[in-house]
């Protein structure tokens, strides 16, 4: 079974600034999301995905080039890390959505 993670940004997390984790999937995958306070992700979080079996770690869009290479970083080279990003034409609408 695979197993992968999708970290994204939630706002203020469960409310303490602390990690809101949620599990899904199907006999052949897993995915575990995590939704953190900001892209500033505690090393913390990220060890326990990969001491829990996460073989692959994917950041949302709002996670920019600098944060995305923090993430991978504190990964050091133990799963493949990925991050979303979007094309210039999406920017007003992320905009209106984020702020």
């Amino acid at each position: 079974m695979e197993k992968w993670a999708f970290i994204y940004t939630s706002g203020d997390g469960d409310g303490d600034g602390s990690a809101v984790t949620a599990t899904t999937g199907s006999k052949a995958c897993e995915l575990v999301t995590v939704g953190v306070p900001t892209p500033a992700v505690d090393a913390e979080v990220i060890d326990e995905l990969i001491d829990d079996g996460v073989e692959l770690i994917e950041l949302c869009g709002a996670f920019g080039p600098a944060d995305a290479a923090r993430v991978v970083e504190q990964v050091g080279g133990r799963v493949p890390v990925g991050y979303v990003t979007y094309p210039a034409s999406e920017a007003a609408g992320l905009h209106a959505l984020f702020g």
